[in-house]
Formats: C-alpha cells, sequence, structure tokens
C-alpha cells in the first residue's frame, strides 16, 4: 500500500461525512486508520479491500494505466516549465480521471489538476487543491514537490510569504524555474541586486535544462532590473540577447521590452524616447494587463507632452483593455480603475490642480507597490514628489524621495 491509497480513503471518508470509527468499525481499530490515512501504517489488501468495501468504492488497480498516467504527467510538467500547451496531456487525463481518482495515483492527479488550475490562475481552486495534497508532499518526487511550492506560493497573500515558500522550493534541488520565480519576486519587492544575482543563476540552470522559455524570461528579468536603475546600456544588452533568443519562439517579446524601456524614459523625463518605443510597442492580443499598462502610459505621456486629444484616445484603448476583461482577485480591479483615473486627472490638468488627485497617487503609490511590485511605487512616488512640491509641502516631498531613493535637482 502507498500513502496515496490512505489519502483516497480519509478523502471518501469525508466526503461521506463518516468518522474514522463509524468507518473502521469491525474492521480494525480507530488508530490503526488513522496511520493507515496518514501513510504511516501497511496494512494487507484485505483490510484496504474492506475498507473501500465499506465506503462504497471499487479501488482500481491498473498498473498500465498508473504507469500511463505517470508519464503523462512528467510530460505536462515538461511542457508547463517550458510554457508549451499540453492539448495531449488534458485529454488523457480527463478520459481516465474518475479510474484514477480510485487508484494509487490519486495524489498525483490531484497534483496535475492543482497545476492546471494554477496555469488558469483559479485561486480558489488552486487553494481547495492545496489543502487535500500538501499533507503528502514527501511522498511525492522532488520536481512534483517543487510544482505544489511554486503554486502555493501564487497563493500567498504578501510578498514575503511568497518569497519563502519559493526558497523552499528553490531549496529541494536546483531548478531554473524555481530560481527564476524566486528572482521575480526579489524584483517586485525592489531587491534588484539580489534580482540580478538570481536572474542570471536561473539563466545559467536553464541553459543546463535545456529550457528556453525560461532562459527568454531570466534574461528579459535581467534587463527590466537595469531598467529599474536607469542603466538603458546594460538593459539594452540583456534586452538585444532576450530578442536573440526568441527568434522563432516568442515574437510579442519585442513589445514587453519596448514597454519596459519606454515606461524607463517615461519615469526619468526622456519623452522623445519614451514616446518612440511605447508607439512602437504592439499590443498583444493574449495579454490584456499589458494593453492596458501601455496604453496608460502612454496617456501620460501625451497629458506631459500637452496633447490631450492623443492622450484622450490612449485612455479610452486603456479603458477598452480594462473593460474586456474579467480581472482575478489578485490583480485588484479597483486598483487597476485608480490607474486609468490617474491619467485621466493628468490628462484634465497638466498641474494635478484637480480635486481627488493626492489621493488617488497616494493609493497609487501604497498599494501598487504592495501589490504589483516595487517599481510601481517608484513610478507613482514621483508624481507625489512632483505635487508636494508644487504645494510647498517639501518636507512631505523629501520624505518620498527618502523612501523610494529619488532626489530631482
Amino acid at each position: 500500500m502507498s500513502a496515496y491509497t490512505g489519502y483516497l480513503i480519509r478523502r471518501e471518508r469525508l466526503a461521506q461525512n463518516l468518522s474514522q470509527e463509524g468507518l473502521c468499525k469491525g474492521i480494525c481499530a480507530a488508530s490503526y486508520l488513522s496511520k493507515i490515512e496518514s501513510g504511516s501504517a501497511e496494512p494487507g489488501e484485505e483490510i484496504i479491500d474492506r475498507l473501500f468495501a465499506a465506503l462504497g468504492i471499487d479501488f482500481v488497480r491498473d498498473p498500465e494505466l498508473e504507469e500511463e498516467a505517470q508519464r503523462q504527467l512528467d510530460q505536462f510538467l515538461f511542457l508547463m516549465d517550458a510554457g508549451e500547451p499540453y492539448e495531449e496531456q488534458k485529454a488523457f487525463f480527463e478520459e481516465n480521471r474518475e479510474r484514477l481518482l480510485r487508484s494509487e495515483f490519486s495524489v498525483r492527479l490531484q497534483l496535475y489538476e492543482l497545476v492546471s488550475s494554477a496555469s488558469v490562475n483559479n485561486a480558489h481552486e488552486m487553494r481547495e487543491r492545496l489543502t487535500e495534497i500538501e499533507a503528502f508532499l514527501s511522498c511525492l518526487s522532488p520536481t512534483e514537490q517543487q510544482w505544489v511550492l511554486l503554486v502555493k506560493a501564487d497563493c500567498q497573500q504578501t510578498q514575503e510569504e511568497e518569497y519563502g515558500i519559493l526558497k523552499q522550493a528553490a531549496q529541494i534541488r536546483p531548478y531554473a524555474l524555481a530560481t527564476y520565480k524566486l528572482a521575480a519576486c526579489a524584483y517586485r519587492q525592489g531587491h534588484y541586486s539580489q534580482c540580478s544575482e538570481l536572474a542570471d543563476q536561473a539563466f545559467s540552470q536553464a541553459a543546463y535544462e535545456g529550457n528556453p522559455a525560461t532562459m527568454i524570461w531570466s534574461s528579459y528579468l535581467l534587463g527590466s532590473c537595469a531598467c529599474n536603475r536607469c542603466d538603458i546600456m546594460l538593459a539594452q544588452r540583456y534586452f538585444q540577447r532576450t530578442l536573440a533568443l526568441c527568434r522563432g519562439y516568442r515574437e510579442d517579446m519585442s513589445s514587453y521590452i519596448r514597454y519596459n524601456l519606454g515606461a524607463t524614459y517615461l519615469e526619468i523625463g526622456q519623452d522623445e524616447s519614451a514616446l518612440k518605443e511605447l508607439t512602437q510597442a504592439k499590443e498583444i492580443r493574449s495579454d490584456i494587463y499589458y494593453n492596458m499598462l501601455l496604453h496608460q502610459k502612454l496617456a501620460l505621456l501625451y497629458a506631459r507632452l500637452g496633447r490631450r486629444e492623443e492622450g484622450l484616445a490612449e485612455l479610452a484603448l486603456a479603458r477598452a483593455a480594462f473593460a474586456g476583461e474579467q480581472w482575478p482577485e489578485s490583480f485588484s480591479a479597483d486598483l487597476l480603475e485608480k490607474m486609468l483615473v490617474f491619467a485621466q486627472m493628468m490628462l484634465a490638468n497638466e498641474d494635478a490642480e484637480i480635486p481627488g488627485f493626492e489621493e488617488t497617487a497616494r493609493a497609487l503609490y501604497e498599494d501598487a507597490g504592495r501589490i504589483y511590485g516595487y517599481g510601481y511605487k517608484r513610478f507613482y512616488g514621483r508624481y507625489l514628489i512632483e505635487y508636494y512640491k508644487s504645494q510647498r509641502r517639501y518636507k512631505e516631498a523629501l520624505r518620498i524621495s527618502e523612501e523610494i531613493g529619488y532626489f530631482p535637482e
């Protein structure tokens, strides 16, 4: 017997609202059933069959099916790692789900469904499946354990909690995707030196593993770190390598790079360069969040250039992208709406002398940084500094400057 059998017995017992004493009466002691369910006891097939009979379950023993299921699971995780579609694996698990649920493969089927729910960002389903599978984490292979922890990290409320779980995942064994996600978490917290070190490590690991997707994203992250240090020349070198890796693989990466460079130029006040990069970035059909941000940044840029009509047109496109999506809880739709309101305020009045501006800017400064990453805090912090200076509130301007390390002349 494996721990998976104990897991299956416990799951079905709870689904039928049976106590341990009620299920095992006449079969074994309740304390022994507790050990079976936890995987710490190995009873014979007779006891297992009697427990399943008491639950009304036809337990499936099919070594060939389980072997094929393991092969399909391994391939599925490989494809997820590489960011590739997994239609064959999806069809297999859908076809054999009921039988696999009643076999020793049951926990690994839960792993497949956990990672699948993560790929579509179904937070509620992810949390439910995590609760079921975590008790049997030690029964999974190192690769499978890491995937459970990667999904668990995505479910955390704070970046600090996410980082701690990702660190656990990375410590299980060298694994490029885990290291990359750890680097991305450090990036969102504004720890750019740490992020660069981890992203460089992830790039090397991905090259060794033969994982082009993680190589591309690690290189892109290194360029993004350079952008946040305002080292445009270094950023461009990393981005050139990223594009070279993408040839024939990811055509949309060019737009992500142009957006990143354009947003950096906008932040440091190089408007002509910002306009060149942002206007050459293209919408990405599969990424509504990116499309909204692209048009919002262009609206802000046109506001600063005094080109109000063009700015309003970009704001309309940003609103269309925002309205065309059912935003997951983790995206905070209210905060995204504030980004659009902020752009509208800037287009309404260049000097930001408009009711509600300070409250909106402060909300973006505080909350966007916490939810989306430190770069957002710094971006909107610069607008707050200029606003406080225009109001001669120099102490408040200095406080924000010290918090984000930005001291304009």
